[in-house]
């Protein structure tokens, strides 16, 4: 039985390389002068039309919130894991929700928003989009999903405030250090966007829940499983930071930009890891 481990192990490192390539493949597409660009494929001819990159990104939301709802009817009948996958389906559904209205918004028509001044004269505003509201789901059933998962296997079932300093840390320190970084670039306070701000503390106290799982599922034999899940969300959280930094402070984004490669890399690692933990059950 030992020697199966290793080859498992392989099997995964093989399948996380194939990712790699395939993502070197997509970025070839979306940048080689002379080929054909993704995003200047129409594919669904409304508005501006919808484009063959934005249709495969969007498709990555959509089926990984159809993997986790499967392994959630997997665990029917379990006291925390039907809820703890259910929030993680309900994560991905407000993320494929808001991109949905983000785009429609962008390509067909431009839905009611809400635009607030920041400064009493009114030259400095900010607008709230529908998009902005949906995509909190994403960081409250994300972290939902964590809490329940990490809290359930860990041997110190106490109150968050009486765990230790670690695990404090981790749920408290990562989060406020994510906060001070992204309100302090440039040596600027940034309220860019304050519904921007709240998805980006969300991304990183999502991050602290990681490396908090990270840490109680290590000895686990859900371990493999979970190091992907883990894995694909470190990677979403990565591309959050990047997606505030162009959106916030360069004000150019676009469905090429390096954001999006890490989301698509961070669907394909999350619908292997719910794939290999149906393969557990």
């Amino acid at each position: 039985m030992a020697s199966l481990e290793p080859r498992s192990n392989n099997k995964v490192y093989i399948v996380l390389g194939l990712f790699g390539i395939t993502i070197i493949i997509y970025e070839i597409f979306m940048l080689t002068p002379g080929i054909p660009k993704l995003y200047e494929i129409i594919i669904i001819p409304v508005g501006k039309g919808y484009d063959l990159a934005t249709l495969l990104y969007m498709s990555g939301s959509a089926i990984t919130a159809f993997s986790s709802f499967r392994v959630a009817k997997k665990y029917i009948g379990s006291a925390m894991f039907t809820k703890a996958y259910f929030c993680l389906g309900l994560g991905y559904s407000s993320w494929f929700v808001g991109d949905l209205l983000f785009f429609y918004d962008d390509y067909v028509q431009e839905l009611p928003h809400l635009i607030i001044p920041l400064l009493p004269d009114g030259e400095k505003t900010f607008i709230v989009r529908p998009a902005d509201f949906v995509y909190l789901g994403i960081y409250i059933n994300m972290s939902l999903h964590l809490y329940l998962n990490t809290n359930w296997f860990e041997k110190n079932k106490l109150k968050i405030f009486k765990k230790k300093a670690e695990t404090k840390f981790f749920l408290f320190g990562v989060p406020a250090i994510g906060a001070v970084i992204y309100f302090t670039q440039y040596g600027t306070i940034n309220f860019e966007s304050i519904l921007g701000s709240l998805n980006a503390v969300g991304g990183a106290f999502t991050l602290g829940l990681v490396f908090w799982g990270a840490r109680v599922f290590k000895a686990s034999s859900l371990a493999p499983a979970w190091t992907l899940l883990l894995l694909g969300i470190f990677i979403s959280t990565v591309g959050d930071f990047l997606y505030y930094q162009v959106e916030d402070f360069n004000e150019v984004f676009g469905i090429y930009s390096f954001s999006i490669t890490c989301y698509l890399l961070m669907y394909m690692i999350m619908n292997y890891g719910l794939y290999k933990h149906m393969k557990i059950l």
